[in-house]
């Protein structure tokens, strides 16, 4: 049985010039963008945010690998990141790494995985 993780919506991490801002969307913010709240939008929504798991890590682990270079661009990919339960654009840019929408550097990641439930969906080649 394939393992899913269902998120609670979407979370977008920007740049400005007060630092690292987040605007956060509940899954049921797009399910009420539209006019037909029906099944339908809720299977289109609902799968939207659902994601198969391949190897599910905190983001301290995944970063303890990248560090040891034992995970490497080469190897795989980033399928999701999940920040506080929701899909995210975040990225990591460290050493062998560089995957992700919004790319932060080891010591950005470190703090914000100290700060946040940060869990990353690794996929293998």
């Amino acid at each position: 049985m394939e393992e899913v993780f269902k998120a609670k919506g979407r979370i977008i991490f920007r740049y400005t010039n007060t630092g690292i801002q987040t605007q956060t969307y509940d899954r049921d913010y797009y399910l009420r963008q539209n006019d037909n709240y029906s099944d339908y939008v809720d299977f289109i929504y609902g799968s939207h945010f659902s994601r198969s798991i391949y190897d599910l890590m905190t983001g301290k682990e995944f970063y303890k690998e990248v560090d040891s270079e034992c995970f490497i661009d080469y190897d795989g990919s980033i399928a999701d990141v999940f920040v506080d339960g929701y899909l995210s654009n975040l990225g990591l840019a460290y050493k062998e790494i560089c995957q992700g929408d919004f790319l932060v550097d080891g010591e950005v990641w470190l703090e914000m995985c100290n700060s946040r439930d940060i869990q990353v969906n690794w996929a293998n080649k």
